[in-house]
């Protein structure tokens, strides 16, 4: 799966939260693909460990987040675990516009 870049935090905002997930490992691909596709998400990435894929969202608030996780994520088949890791402050930040 190859890393995706989408939208970076704004300024003075909230940085986003990480979703480390559990996934079946023939669901991987597509949860990382379907994850991608929502304008929520900020990156997702393949990982190893206890998760093997994370994502960080950006949502413009708690109920917000809460919605975005029953709705869109929750939704989504293969997915066996997702936690939220929220930033607290976000400290420095990449321009990442044009990387693939």
């Amino acid at each position: 799966m190859q890393r995706l870049v989408r939208r970076r935090a704004p300024a003075g905002g909230d940085p986003g939260q990480q979703l480390p997930c559990a996934t079946a490992p023939s669901a991987l691909s597509c949860v990382g693909q379907a994850l991608a596709a929502h304008p929520e998400t900020a990156c997702v990435a393949a990982t190893t460990g206890s998760s093997n894929l994370v994502a960080v969202v950006i949502c413009s608030g708690t109920p917000e987040l809460y919605r975005y996780l029953c709705e869109c994520v929750g939704a989504l088949d293969g997915v066996r675990l997702v936690e939220t890791v929220p930033s607290l402050r976000l400290v420095k930040q990449i321009k990442t516009e044009g990387i693939r």
